[in-house]
């Protein structure tokens, strides 16, 4: 399965970040907007679906919770997936494409990429599994890098119907 022998990137304390990102939502108020966390099931149907292996430390994200409730987040702040929204989301990008580019859609290239060499220059690729999204894209897991990527490595889809501005 694609993202199985990941390269992380560097180690960190995964607990403590996500304490600290809990610790942050309910000083704001925030701590309701989060769903309950998801089960080994839920996690292995997701997986078995979409055909990846999530990094441990993002599976452990979704233990914690599974997503945020979307008119519970102050508007223009990212929000995390709930697991049963990803394939929505990711048709909701693909039908983008479609009714902005036409039927030529997976040709068109963006002029430039800050991934260059290490993701792939195109505006969908049903590989990136977004894990969260804001009001121009989303932060999205990459299952078909480039040669000097990795797989699972993270990046930003901005979603623009002006390639030049993405």
């Amino acid at each position: 399965m694609p993202g199985e022998n990941q390269n992380p990137d560097n180690p960190m304390d995964i607990a403590e970040k996500l304490k600290q990102y809990l610790e942050t939502l309910a000083t704001r108020g925030l701590g309701g907007a989060l769903n309950t966390g998801a089960t080994e099931a839920d996690l292995k149907n997701f997986e078995s679906e979409h055909g990846i292996r999530l990094p441990e430390a993002l599976a452990d994200v979704y233990r914690a919770f599974n997503g945020q409730i979307h008119d519970r987040i102050p508007p223009g702040e990212p929000r995390w997936l709930a697991l049963d929204e990803i394939y929505g989301k990711q048709q909701e990008w693909r039908e983008f494409c479609e009714t902005y580019y036409g039927n030529h859609w997976p040709q068109v290239r963006l002029p430039r990429i800050d991934a260059e060499g290490k993701a792939k220059n195109t505006l969908y690729n049903p590989f990136w599994i977004p894990f969260m999204a804001d009001n121009e894209g989303f932060y999205c897991l990459d299952y078909d890098p480039e040669p000097n990527g990795n797989s699972g490595q993270v990046l930003y889809a901005q979603i623009n119907t002006e390639p030049e501005n993405s």
